[in-house]
């Protein structure tokens, strides 16, 4: 209680429980603890605003010497408790540990005070996203070496292009174990937000080292996340020199070496055709209309799929924006008011005009946020994209046919699952797939096939712009 157990507390009346609880778990093994004159190293920032708004991200260089109580004047001075609470805050910040163990809190650092954000930009540049990652960060920097660091927290940093700096400092040290837990961890929280992932690093760095992980994201409970783990089921051994090899450095534990390789013997679609994010319109009730709801001839369709000119004067356009899973073709249901070039939209402080000069290319789009897999649709020319519907435009290096064959097999699926593991097909992630080059007709006759197909299925419902009759009739 007094040389081995330390804990911090920004909020008083979490510490105040905290000490409780620490307290009453010692009287269970002592009868006597309450006699023995012995009070736990748990420390809340009383009177300090520094230390209550940093909290343990609180960096402390030198350390004052500890503050006297003046006698003379009182025996018992309220100004001297919180100085001292002070103090000891600031020296368990000082110290090194051999473990350290925290849930830290999750928020994004844009949505944090000024203060803390302007602190955390300036101290965590590489964990600066979010709070957990600087916790991550700051963690192990309470280490001695050989230290363990324990915690779980959103599985974010495992994955995404925001956490790469940050999965390069954990290169460094080893992960020991993990429990990658996914949604549902926790029954007081539903939904999929909140994924989750449980692990111990060590800070030494062993060549070669290799860690065991327990992936539990598929069942959906607590119980059942559990009953997975104790059962032994869905280990994994990876070594971990292994993330590396793949663009951004995922922690994919549960790839194969012969997996990991495709990164490796072919290029990337972001080296051959990047995806552009569009417009974000900050009013689609204003802006944006069902192609139904508006006078069908004030719709500029002439130059849908060939190479006609646009009409400027026209006022509604077909608009990409994203919608429901679906490959090869469709979700074309939307038109915006792009009047004069959008003028409107461009004198709307809050609408974001991005890519213009792309618009009206021959394209192709998938949806930003998906719970299942990737699909890729053929637009072709005539449409101005959304920001929920990114779109990619080929290159000399590789033609429509090859990008979409490759992005809609069943493979890209297993791939995207290692680089975007989350809801959303970020740009960065999705212009990590591997892109095999060819020029097989065969190839580029069956994507022109599944095309075709999706086409008629989309135009066979009177939702569809092109549509002519029931397929039934």
């Amino acid at each position: 209680m007094e040389h081995n157990l330390y804990g911090l507390e920004i909020d008083k009346r979490a510490y105040q429980l905290a000490y409780f609880a620490v307290m009453m778990k010692a009287r269970q093994y002592d009868r006597r603890f309450f006699s023995r004159g012995i009070a736990p190293q748990l420390y809340c920032p009383t009177g300090y605003p520094e230390g209550a708004e940093f909290g343990s991200l609180l960096l402390v260089n030198d350390l004052e010497d500890r503050p006297q109580e003046n006698v003379d004047r009182h025996l018992f001075s309220g100004n001297f408790a919180e100085e001292l609470n002070r103090w000891n805050f600031r020296r368990l910040l000082a110290q090194k540990y051999d473990v350290v163990c925290t849930n830290p809190p999750y928020m994004a650092v844009s949505n944090a005070c000024v203060k803390l954000n302007e602190y955390i930009k300036k101290n965590f540049a590489d964990s600066k996203a979010d709070l957990f990652a600087a916790f991550i960060e700051r963690c192990g920097q309470l280490l001695k070496c050989n230290g363990y660091q324990a915690m779980i927290t959103q599985h974010a940093w495992m994955f995404l292009s925001s956490f790469e700096k940050l999965r390069e400092k954990i290169q460094l040290v080893d992960i020991v174990n993990m429990a990658h837990l996914g949604a549902r961890a926790f029954e007081e929280i539903g939904g999929e937000v909140v994924q989750t992932t449980s692990f111990v690093i060590r800070k030494s760095h062993i060549t070669d080292f290799k860690g065991v992980y327990c992936r539990l994201i598929e069942p959906t409970t607590q119980q059942s996340k559990e009953d997975m783990f104790l059962a032994g089921e869905n280990r994994y051994i990876s070594a971990q020199k292994n993330f590396s090899k793949i663009p951004g450095s995922p922690v994919s534990y549960w790839v194969s070496e012969r997996f990991i390789n495709v990164f490796i013997q072919f290029p990337l679609l972001g080296d051959i055709s990047y995806p552009k994010q569009g417009l974000a319109t900050s009013d689609n009730d204003r802006y944006l209309r069902f192609w139904f709801e508006v006078v069908l001839n004030n719709i500029e369709f002439q130059c849908v799929g060939s190479s006609q000119s646009k009409d400027i004067s026209a006022m509604w356009y077909p608009y990409c924006k994203g919608g429901m899973f679906r490959k090869w073709y469709g979700n074309r249901e939307y038109v915006i008011n792009w009047r004069n070039n959008g003028q409107d939209l461009k004198i709307n402080p809050k609408s974001v005009i991005r890519n213009p000069d792309t618009y009206f290319l021959s394209g192709m789009s998938y949806s930003d946020v998906s719970t299942g897999d990737f699909g890729l649709r053929y637009y072709g020319t005539g449409f101005v994209y959304d920001s929920c519907g990114p779109m990619l435009f080929s290159s000399k290096k590789c033609s429509d046919e090859n990008i979409l064959g490759v992005l809609n097999s069943v493979v890209i699926n297993s791939l995207y699952k290692i680089v975007c593991p989350t809801i959303h097909f970020t740009q960065s992630a999705v212009a990590k797939a591997p892109i095999a080059l060819t020029s097989d007709e065969k190839i580029y006759g069956l994507v022109k096939q599944n095309i075709n197909i999706s086409k008629r299925d989309w135009d066979s419902y009177e939702t569809s712009w092109d549509f002519k009759k029931h397929p039934l009739i």
